[in-house]
């Protein structure tokens, strides 16, 4: 790829959209990871069908532009983007969510959830659980980056058992000049919900990649998801009883007085996590740094389910420039040595238990990735 390196993309036009700009900028950075054209045999760029096109075709005038795998009819170039740009040096962004029921991040109870997202493999998807303790319509949105969003949504809410209860996967169109996309987002609603709900999202396809739809391989990027909960609702007052005397009781001396029971308590989400004096990695192995924390000091009433790590990568100034997070790790976990790439890290680590998800704890002691 040596031959491109340095790309660049110039919008010598004001007339020229911004999404063709993006398409440019992101077709010629492909190829300085290794990424070679998308074609067929009697057209060196593929532009695609009616309503996509590889970004390593020539898809500026599609509504959808996609990293591709060669599935499209005609196609003379099947590498596969996305490993090829992981070869050269391109790491895929942390998993940022549990994908499956057992993993879920765990939201509880709420009047309103806001989350963001990113669907960062085919075989990726995120799952969240919230609690309703109450009876009320529930409205969920999954919506992407906007107008020639990579990723096509599919909303779904199960139980907790894993049966869905609602689906939503809009058939996709296309039209306007430049095109846009329509149909990427996904929105369900349940009248009468109430208990306990999982939110699943993940990036799918549309129709056949060999006719004029696409595949779930290039369909990927950042979604939010928003959903309503249970509406705050007002305390009543607790009325005062009228106190009425009682005649003084006399002490037995056999059974003397015993206190009444504690009061059991409520579970609530954990406090945060005790941060703990990290490590660097070890000169000329895999580049990695090791963060170290203790249990929170308030559980919430009920067990820790889940850890995970944050690692941020810091420059001269000690200003964020990059964020990793971790896998979910065991409740036991105390440690974790992470893969990073070579840099000073500071870690953090929140905890999460049944009713939800504690705040981050503070930021340990820099440490070298190396």
């Amino acid at each position: 790829s040596a031959y491109y390196q340095p790309a660049w993309v110039f919008a010598y036009d004001t007339r020229f959209d911004p999404m063709v700009i993006a398409q440019a900028a992101t077709h010629e950075t492909g190829h300085t990871l290794g990424l070679q054209h998308d074609g067929t045999a009697t057209q060196d760029y593929y532009a695609g069908t009616a309503g996509w096109g590889p970004i390593m075709g020539s898809s500026r005038t599609r509504a959808l532009s996609q990293f591709s795998i060669g599935e499209y009819a005609g196609a003379n170039n099947h590498e596969d983007d996305f490993a090829i740009m992981q070869s050269n040096g391109l790491p895929l962004r942390p998993d940022d969510h549990g994908s499956s029921i057992t993993a879920a991040d765990m939201l509880g109870a709420e009047t309103s959830y806001d989350v963001s997202g990113v669907i960062g493999t085919r075989l990726d998807s995120d799952v969240f659980a919230i609690r309703l303790p109450c009876v009320s319509t529930l409205e969920v949105s999954a919506t992407g980056i906007g107008a020639q969003s990579a990723l096509d949504l599919k909303l779904e809410v199960l139980t907790a058992a894993g049966t869905v209860v609602q689906s939503s996967s809009p058939t996709s169109s296309y039209g306007g000049s430049p095109p846009t996309s329509d149909g990427m987002d996904a929105q369900v609603s349940i009248p009468t919900a109430t208990g306990d709900y999982y939110l699943r999202v993940d990036g799918v396809g549309n129709g056949s990649p060999a006719g004029s739809g696409w595949s779930d391989y290039g369909s990927l990027g950042q979604y939010r998801l928003t959903a309503t909960g249970c509406p705050a609702l007002p305390v009543a007052p607790i009325p005062v009883p009228t106190p009425t005397p009682t005649p003084t009781p006399i002490p037995d001396p056999i059974d003397p007085p015993t206190d009444p029971p504690a009061p059991t308590p409520v579970p609530t989400k954990p406090g945060a996590p005790v941060i703990r004096t990290g490590s660097s990695g070890t000169q000329g192995g895999t580049v990695s740094a090791v963060a170290r924390w203790a249990a929170p000091t308030n559980m919430g009433a009920t067990p820790i389910t889940n850890y995970r790590v944050r690692a941020q990568k810091l420059d001269s100034s000690n200003r964020v420039t990059r964020t990793y997070g971790s896998s979910y790790q065991q409740p036991a976990a105390r440690s974790l040595t992470m893969k990073l790439t070579k840099g000073r890290y500071v870690f953090s680590v929140t905890a999460y238990n049944s009713v939800g998800t504690s705040p981050w704890s503070h930021t340990s002691h820099g440490v070298y990735a190396r």
